[in-house]
């Protein structure tokens, strides 16, 4: 008999067809989730606008060449005329209608529905409604994705996420786009959550700081992808179209993706994931390899028999040994063990777990808890400097493209450090960096007394931010998917993941401070980054650790007197190669 991992390392943990399905997953999975997440950067761009009816009416060629000379402080010129309209005797009313400028955005929410002025917070409500339904997302597919497997619900939802964001390119009102802004982000997760888990499932502890990252990669390449869409489709009913219709040609991919073997093993179902890594090996060039899998009841029963071998010569030795050897005693001891077996599942088993599970113990509950708050704060800066990109100086669509640029060595990073350093080092010092960094471009100015164009040394500083918040937090998406176990993986990484949803929701209100205190939402941004590089080291070090299957393989990581220390891997998982059990 082998475990998962030494299954892996002799069919080859990471050949043609690992990586095959690697390629298929992180493209399918990141790629839609990136584009649908930040594409209210654009479907709700705030062109130049003023009172259609005020008494200094500016027409649409005043406002595309106040937009194309605005220098810092330039937008605020005409701001008298954007909100009220001024009469002849300077009476004010609340103005109704309005302008908008062409460029650089083209048609958008804002201009179509008129979210401006005391709608203006309207946008944020509908990146808040989207970030409501991931929430919801997370909570419902967190327990299905256990419950019926990875792969399924994976296709399903990318079909659903399709179909919504189809109709959500033909709403008559804002009130309608709210819905199925709503819909979209609950089937974000449906997705997303099968996506790290197949990933960090189908990989050995050797191999996934370097598969992992792939999953972050392919979600850099969707936020660098949707500006250039976005600049090539200046309508955004096109553009929403543009960004859904690719999803429903997903499930016709479906027959190249598995089932998690890791999670059929947790659940029972060895000879399903004993075909799928034959299948795999075959791929891999190494068709001689068998396959003999171990599963939870094989360790219990050899568990038991050694006990029960130590006891028999115990018996032996005081005389007993002839009360243990009846055909009866034979059967009711393998009742027993299987009894046994039975409450243990019934306490494990993903099919039956809860998320009470992720508090039914100390070490557990320190661990969601303290991932929680990590989360909470990472992506309320992640999402901030993500969402902001389109609010610093200079041209939005190279801001917005330079974000998504910047998480590819981000990414390469992650690779490096985690795979030499693990994780909890390399986390502690980015969030470190991104805190410093954020809080010094709050205090750069875009300009000095001597007439000094300082654009560049924010934008430097804002991306250096970016990188180091993308280091920390995509490597605690790592520690993630490792330190819970299979049986409560989809679970915990789902109730997290509510705390990036929350952040993500309060970024966007963060930002939109700015118009009354400049400093402040980088300043924010900045303090909280600063908080889980210390939290981080609650955490066990997970480098070179197999994942926990059940909650006992977890509560082992807690039991050595060196828990935080580096723990290597057995000879066997060293990668010797096994061709026969």
């Amino acid at each position: 008999m082998m475990d998962l991992d030494g299954a892996l390392y002799s069919i080859g943990d990471h050949g043609k067809g690992q990586m095959s399905i690697l390629f298929l997953i992180c493209f399918m999975g990141q790629l839609p989730s990136s584009w649908h997440i930040f594409s209210i950067a654009f479907l709700g761009a705030t062109p130049n606008y003023a009172c259609a009816s005020s008494f200094d009416e500016l027409t649409e060629d005043q406002l595309q060449y106040e937009y194309s000379n605005r220098t810092p402080g330039s937008m605020e010129k005409h701001e008298y005329s954007k909100c009220r309209h001024i009469g002849p005797t300077n009476d004010s009313t609340a103005c109704d209608d309005w302008i908008y400028a062409n460029e650089p955005y083209g048609s958008t929410i804002v201009s179509e529905w008129n979210l401006v002025c005391d709608r203006a917070s309207f946008v944020e409500l509908s990146q808040t409604v989207l970030m409501i339904g991931v929430t919801i997302g997370s909570v419902i597919f967190g327990y299905i994705v256990d419950r019926f497997g990875r792969r399924q619900i994976f296709f399903a939802s990318l079909f659903m996420q399709g179909i919504f964001g189809c109709i959500e390119a033909f709403s008559p009102s804002f009130v309608i786009f709210l819905v199925f802004r709503l819909f979209i982000g609950i089937t974000d997760q449906g997705f997303v959550l099968p996506a790290w888990a197949m990933v960090s499932e189908l990989f050995t502890p050797r191999c996934r700081p370097y598969t992992f990252p792939c999953l972050f990669i392919f979600w850099a390449v969707g936020v660098m992808t949707l500006p250039i869409l976005a600049y090539f489709i200046r309508n955004w009913r096109f553009l929403q179209l543009a960004l859904s219709l690719p999803l429903l040609f997903c499930p016709l991919l479906c027959w190249f993706v598995p089932e998690s073997p890791r999670w059929l093993l947790s659940v029972g179902r060895k000879q399903e994931a004993t075909t799928i890594l034959q299948n795999i090996a075959r791929v891999n060039g190494r068709k001689d390899v068998t396959i003999c899998l171990s599963t939870n009841k094989d360790k219990l029963i050899a568990k038991n028999e050694t006990e029960n071998n130590l006891q028999i010569v115990q018996n032996s030795s005081n005389g007993t040994e002839g009360k243990n050897n009846s055909y009866e005693n034979d059967t009711t001891e393998e009742d027993t063990l299987h009894d046994e077996y039975k409450t243990k599942v019934t306490q494990t088993n993903g099919n039956r777990a809860s998320y009470l599970d992720l508090f039914a113990g100390v070490h557990i509950a320190m661990v969601t808890i303290v991932i929680f708050i990590i989360w909470l704060f990472a992506s309320m800066t992640f999402y901030g400097l993500t969402l902001n990109a389109s609010h610093l100086v200079g041209n939005p669509y190279l801001n917005f493209f330079l974000v998504g640029l910047v998480e590819i060595p981000s990414d390469l990073t992650v690779m490096i450090t985690v795979a030499r350093f693990g994780r909890r080092r390399p986390i502690s010092i980015c969030f470190a960096l991104a805190g410093i960094a954020c809080i010094a471009t709050a205090f750069i100015p875009r300009e000095t007394e001597s007439g000094i164009n300082l654009t560049s040394a924010v934008v430097a500083t804002a991306m250096l931010g970016k990188f180091a918040i993308t280091v920390s937090f995509h490597t605690t998406c790592l520690c993630v998917t490792e330190v819970f176990p299979t049986v409560l993986r989809s679970k915990g990484i789902a109730f997290v993941a509510i705390a990036v949803r929350l952040g993500a929701t309060i970024a966007p209100f963060i930002i939109l401070m700015e118009n009354r205190f400049p400093k402040l939402p980088m300043v924010l941004f900045g303090v909280v980054a600063l908080v889980p590089s210390l939290l981080i080291f609650l955490l066990p070090e997970m480098k070179d650790r197999p994942q926990p299957q059940t909650m006992e393989d977890f509560n082992d990581l807690f039991r050595s007197k060196q828990k935080w220390l580096h723990v290597p891997l057995s000879d066997d998982h060293q990668g010797r190669k096994k061709t026969s059990v």
